[in-house]
């Protein structure tokens, strides 16, 4: 099929480079090592999960019985699925976790719960934290993550829920598919596709048509073919802009009219009981518009249809979990070419294709090797250029020229295309260079944006000179190694000569990136080491302790003061560090750890005359009572 389907066409290259890069091989068969062990904690660490889980301080809080039911729920937590599960963006191209998530893996007694809380910020690593306690139930966000009616992305014994979500509920273990494709993985010829509205008895079929519909534009059928009528434009809103809203959300229609029928029929809202009305909404709101979908009574049951509406219509609609609506990225990369069976987790492939043989073979396809020589136009021909001692160098150019250009350079002359070639890549601006080492610096980076260590380092022994792997903020991997949080990496990078202190486009030195990005006090040490200065502040005045936001802080905290630096610095907008800390929610070990050095609790942010106690985020999903407290705001 093609991939010039809108949704498709913004959708795929993240999903593929998250599908290679996000949840390698290593990761999986070490976590599953750990976990058929019953080494849950160990799992987790495999899996690059931060854990705050503490299972006796659950039986003294809830009981040895609900204690028992989370540590077996945890006995059986996959945590690499939940990575390989986690909600991504559909445009961007690195396939990054949407930030600030809370995800809900499991309720107990209608209270507390067992989820996960994705990076804070977008750009943050990935390490997922597991927690377990209360979540406000009202909150869009909780609503919108709810995998506690999902476990197949999460639960071991529960996985082949996954195909039957996809597929037939109804012939769930008998002769259930998932769409495009045979049990055994094989992909249906075009042939066997449906050509026309196949009806409700074949639910595979009609997800079949919807899709086809769907990636060619044809949305009101599309609604129509899934049971529900459409009212897709607002009156407001250009059709450009309503047409890219529908893109973004990729519901799968189907889906989302059976997520609503069954909530009406097991748990309905009360104006439905009240009024034989209710409304869904398929997100939290986050556009001036959204899409809701509303039920009425009629004769043959509930009656659907779709529209865009204002913020404050959708404002009153119960939130339809994204999971039972959202399209499956899997099932689009196979049957787009992007992805082959064996690039699919494990348990995710044996779910999908029941009848498939089990070959125990899970390779992502991540490019690992760096391409022997470049083709370049040069001097009216094609040279080549190519590695050696780890930088880039022109093969069809004699030593001597090459020294000889290079003085020519700079002194400002114009050279051969081959040696612009050579100094564009490790150039610090973004400058042009040839389609195959572009690719090469695409995927270098996203190789360390999705934390994928192992494919990292086999690119450099590959001989990849790493100062040409840069994002368009001026990152070198040096900047970014909070996300491959390996000490000897680090001094193999500045070994490599990329520099310790070297600003990014907003004057941020790899120490305070790494500090930003929450980098482990190992890390962090290697750079001190290395010849990192802690005294550099970026263009904003910001400090390392402004940007200070590693779960190390009461180990990292103290070189850093060593240094020089002040608690009370302010930087351009008149905020303090621990001001700094607050609003952008920084672990609260990190504020417990600036508090216990002696940070002023009380200080007024200069810009907006909030108090510290005031800048906490009320919808924040960490205690920070005791801030308040310091603050002289909370009671002891």
């Amino acid at each position: 099929m093609s991939e010039r389907a809108p949704f498709l066409r913004h959708a795929l290259p993240g999903w593929t480079v998250a599908r290679r890069h996000a949840v390698p091989p290593a990761m999986v068969e070490r976590a599953t090592a750990r976990r058929t062990a019953g080494d849950w904690r160990g799992a987790c660490a495999e899996a690059r999960f931060d854990v705050h889980v503490d299972l006796a301080d659950i039986r003294d809080r809830h009981g040895a019985d609900l204690a028992g039911r989370v540590e077996d729920d945890l006995l059986h937590l996959v945590p690499d699925l939940v990575r390989w599960h986690l909600p991504r963006e559909h445009s961007g191209g690195l396939g990054r976790v949407l930030p600030n998530l809370p995800v809900t893996l499991a309720r107990y007694d209608g209270g507390p719960a067992l989820w996960v809380r994705t990076p804070v910020h977008l750009e943050r690593p990935l390490r997922p934290q597991l927690r377990f306690g209360a979540l406000d139930p009202a909150l869009d966000a909780v609503r919108t993550e709810r995998w506690d009616g999902a476990r197949y992305l999460w639960d071991a014994r529960a996985t082949d829920g996954l195909r039957h979500r996809l597929g037939d509920q109804r012939r769930a273990g008998i002769d259930d598919r998932v769409a495009f494709h045979h049990r055994d993985g094989r992909p249906l010829t075009a042939d066997a596709l449906p050509t026309s509205a196949p009806g409700p008895d074949d639910p595979v079929a009609l997800l079949e048509w919807v899709l086809l519909l769907l990636d060619a534009e044809r949305f009101d059928e599309a609604w129509t073919a899934a049971g529900v009528a459409s009212d897709l434009t607002d009156g407001e809103t250009s059709w450009w802009v309503l047409r890219r809203r529908l893109v973004q959300l990729n519901a799968t229609v189907p889906a989302l009219a059976a997520a609503a029928r069954h909530l009406l029929a097991t748990d309905p809202p009360a104006t439905w009981t009240g009024t034989g009305r209710a409304s869904f909404a398929l997100r939290p709101t986050t556009w001036h518009t959204t899409l809701v979908v509303t039920a009425r009574d009629g004769h043959a049951g509930p009656e659907l249809t779709g529209a865009l509406v204002s913020r404050e219509t959708a404002d009153s609609a119960t939130v339809l979990p994204r999971v039972t609506w959202q399209r499956f990225p899997d099932l689009d990369l196979l049957r787009t070419g992007r992805l082959a069976r064996d690039g699919l987790h494990p348990l995710v492939r044996s779910a999908l294709f029941p009848d498939e043989k089990d070959t125990g073979r899970f390779a992502t396809g991540a490019t690992t090797a760096a391409p022997a020589t470049v083709p370049v136009r040069c001097r009216g021909t094609w040279h080549r250029v190519g590695w050696r001692d780890g930088h880039v160098d022109p093969h069809d150019h004699a030593p001597d020229e090459t020294r000889r250009e290079q003085t020519m350079r700079s002194l400002g002359g114009v050279v051969p295309r081959c040696f612009t070639v050579t100094e564009t890549w490790r150039a610090p601006t973004a400058t042009r260079l040839p389609r195959r080492l572009r690719e090469l610096r695409r995927d270098g980076l996203a190789m360390i944006v999705n934390g994928d260590t192992d494919a990292f380092v086999r690119l450099l022994d590959a001989g990849v000179d790493p100062a040409g792997i840069r994002d368009r903020r001026r990152r070198t991997p040096l900047h970014l190694a909070a996300h491959l949080d390996s000490a000897d990496l680090v001094r193999r990078l500045v070994a490599a000569g990329l520099d310790v202190n070297g600003g990014d486009a907003v004057g941020r030195t790899p120490l305070c990136s790494v500090l930003f990005d929450g980098g482990s006090a190992p890390l962090v040490r290697a750079l001190l080491d290395a010849g990192a200065d802690p005294a550099r502040t970026d263009d904003l005045g910001c400090s390392a302790l402004h940007l200070l936001r590693s779960p190390d802080a009461a180990t990292i905290l103290p070189w850093l003061l060593d240094a020089g630096l002040g608690l009370e610095h302010a930087d351009e907008y008149g905020r303090t560090p621990l001001m700094a800390q607050v609003i952008a929610m920084a672990p609260p070990g990190t504020v417990r750890a600036m508090l216990n050095a002696g940070a002023d609790p009380r200080a007024s942010d200069e810009y907006s005359d909030l108090s510290i106690a005031e800048l906490i985020d009320p919808n924040s999903y960490d205690d920070l009572d005791f801030l308040r407290v310091a603050a002289g705001d909370g009671n002891d």
